[in-house]
């Protein structure tokens, strides 16, 4: 009995470490695999939109740029008057405006579509039968009003009362009209003024000056000069005595080399009117135009059958029967009244070109000619006498 009970308890002690064993081992086995195995991070979870798919979707207007034409055009700048514009690069420019009116003209083809003119009575010219007018027009922050012709000429233009100015156009598209009309812009003129004790005159820029004997004064640009002598001692006219206003111009002695008989005359002389007062007188000549007599020399001329300027002055318009009054003086033919309203004075304005060689003179009819002719006249214009 005693040996079955040890028995027993031997193999309940083994059964014992058996388990304990067991369950070190299975111990020491979850421990490792813990400490080898990182435990599982937490899941985020992120939430996205899916745009929904919709048979309509939400669409805004989208604003086309209007093409701006001017981007290639060329801009005329006019700093005498005091504005600019741009226009077409295929236009052409062409000053051969008539005396006494300031225009700037444009071609295209040969054939005239646009004019500036400066016109001092501007829209009293311009009212008739012929013309539509509508107001409430802005031009280059000026009020002006546009017109249309009621003819076959189909004219369009604005009249700016503020600035004399008229600008015109001739079967041309509106699309361009209202281009040009809105790149209009009025600056400030850049001009002197030269004053002494017998005249004032304003001098735009890119002219020069210099004063003479007697308060007379030289106004050059390149080769051209403007003389202008408020007290001159002989007559500005006729043509057919003009050697007293040549003497000293530098083209004038070119042509006429000896003094010609009273009735002789170098070339032909146009003639157009400056304003209502004045006129201007323009001397031409070519190869034909030569004089001699006696074996003197009386008209030199150039070599060739091209027509070339080489003279101009001003007089006052040759109305026999009125006398003239400029300023505080009054002329008839450039020679005072002898009336005690007027002093006993002459002037003389006088237009030439600077060169040695009369077969350098400007061509007739050149746009530099005609352009140079109009900027001396508006001087002369300016001219007060005092």
């Amino acid at each position: 009995m005693k040996n079955n009970n040890q028995g027993f308890a031997l193999i309940a002690v083994l059964m014992v470490i058996i388990i304990a064993l067991g369950v070190g081992l299975a111990y020491v086995t979850l421990k490792n695999k813990s400490e080898s195995s990182p435990s599982p991070s937490p899941t985020l979870t992120h939430f996205t939109s899916t745009p929904t798919s919709t048979a309509s979707t939400n669409t805004f207007p989208v604003t086309t740029p209007t093409p701006d034409v001017t981007q290639n055009w060329k801009l005329y700048t006019n700093t005498q008057y005091g504005f600019q514009f741009k226009y077409p690069a295929s236009w052409k420019f062409n000053n051969s405006a008539p005396a006494g009116v300031p225009t700037i003209q444009f071609n295209s083809n040969g054939i005239g579509v646009m004019e500036v003119s400066l016109i001092p009575d501007v829209v009293d010219n311009f009212y008739g039968s012929n013309f539509t007018f509508q107001t409430n027009i802005t031009i280059g922050g000026q009020n002006a009003m546009s017109y249309q012709s009621n003819d076959e000429f189909n004219m369009t233009g604005f009249l700016i009362k503020s600035k004399k100015m008229a600008i015109t156009f001739y079967d041309q598209d509106n699309l361009e009209i209202k281009a040009i009309r809105d790149s209009f812009k009025f600056t400030s003129t850049q001009s002197q003024v030269y004053e002494n004790q017998y005249m004032k005159v304003s001098i735009p820029t890119g002219w020069s000056y210099g004063a003479t004997q007697n308060g007379a004064i030289n106004i050059t640009k390149n080769n051209y000069v403007l003389y202008i002598n408020p007290n001159t001692g002989g007559s500005v006219g006729p043509v057919d005595d003009l050697s007293g206003l040549t003497n000293g111009s530098p083209s004038g002695d070119l042509v006429l080399k000896t003094e010609p008989y009273r009735g002789v005359t170098c070339g032909d002389f146009a003639q157009s009117n400056v304003t209502s007062k004045l006129a201007r007188f323009d001397g031409y000549i070519n190869n034909n135009g030569r004089k001699v007599e006696g074996g003197r020399v009386l008209c030199d001329a150039p070599a060739t059958d091209n027509i070339v300027w080489y003279f101009s002055y001003i007089t006052t318009v040759n109305d026999k029967d009125n006398w003239i009054y400029i300023g505080n003086r009054c002329y008839m033919n450039g020679i005072d009244s002898s009336t005690e309203a007027c002093q006993s004075k002459t002037f003389a304005i006088t237009m030439s070109y600077k060169t040695n060689m009369i077969n350098n003179l400007p061509s007739e009819g050149s746009s530099e000619l005609q352009r140079m002719l109009g900027e001396m006249t508006n001087i002369a214009k300016s001219v007060q006498f005092k």
